[in-house]
């Protein structure tokens, strides 16, 4: 578009067991130099997840998220939005 700036954008899986695992996903747009990388603002978007296995089910994951991202509100400002969900996932491998 035009605009000065690159974008960043960083996921990160940590399986801290067989049973329990944590994601982070970071994306950032039009940074401007070093200082401008991690920011919570209009130009960013975070989500951070923790699932973990159901005992006696390997397949099945109880998963919970949080993810903040900025929306532009009636009067046309920008705002956080935080929003929090669970859920369960299904993993197998092929």
């Amino acid at each position: 578009d035009g605009t000065p700036g690159g974008t960043l954008s960083v996921f990160m899986n940590v399986p801290a067991t067989d049973f329990l695992q944590a994601k982070a996903y970071y994306t950032r747009s039009k940074v401007e130099g070093p200082k401008d990388l991690f920011k919570l603002d209009e130009r960013s978007l975070l989500t951070v997840q923790a699932s973990g296995a159901v005992p006696d089910f390997p397949y099945l994951w109880l998963v919970l998220r949080f993810t903040r991202q900025w929306v532009v509100n009636d009067t046309g400002a920008f705002v956080s939005q935080d929003d929090w969900d669970a859920g369960v996932e299904f993993k197998f491998q092929l």
